[in-house]
């Protein structure tokens, strides 16, 4: 009869140790996906302001290309009709 109290003892030890190591390995895992919940949080938050700030770089890329086209296409033109008055006037004065 001592021997079975002393291995239900040492069972009842042994279980509860396990649960102890148990218990504690589930709090450290808990933990560890609390941290990354909380990570992947952040690279969120990071990944949407460095997406509003790609998107408004690439407006104001977009914006600067826009003026320089434009620049590109009217200055020679209105350069042109200048030139064409200017020719106008000339001959005009001239005759």
């Amino acid at each position: 009869m001592e021997e079975t109290q002393l291995y239900l003892a040492w069972s009842q030890q042994a279980t509860f140790s396990t649960a102890l190591k148990t218990n504690y390995q589930s709090r450290e895992i808990n933990s560890n996906v609390l941290g990354v919940g909380e990570r992947v949080g952040e690279v969120q938050t990071t990944l949407q302001n460095v997406m509003k700030t790609y998107g408004s770089g690439l407006d104001a890329l977009r914006e600067s290309l826009d003026d320089v086209i434009k620049n590109a296409i009217c200055k020679p033109i209105v350069a042109d009709q200048i030139s064409i008055r200017n020719a106008n006037l000339t001959k005009g004065l001239v005759m």
